[in-house]
């Protein structure tokens, strides 16, 4: 599968500012969010309001990741 660059940015889940972001290499969106939230030391928590779901949060704080294609790759 061929890689892409993306581009990311984490946020506090309410405001649409960036408390990181940065571009990772990866041969999906899903994967590239991975790599993004093991960059920034996430944790992936299942969302017990919804089984088989998940979310990202850091020192207990709910964090969202936001994944775009990079267009200049």
């Amino acid at each position: 599968m061929k890689s892409h660059r993306y581009c990311y940015h984490i946020t506090n889940g309410s405001t649409r500012s960036a408390l990181q972001c940065g571009t990772v290499t990866a041969s999906s969106m899903e994967e590239a969010a991975e790599q993004a939230a093991k960059r920034a030391g996430l944790a992936k928590v299942e969302d017990l309001d919804m089984p088989g779901r998940f979310r990202w949060e850091k020192d207990g704080k709910r964090r969202s990741v936001y994944v775009l294609h990079d267009p200049k790759a």
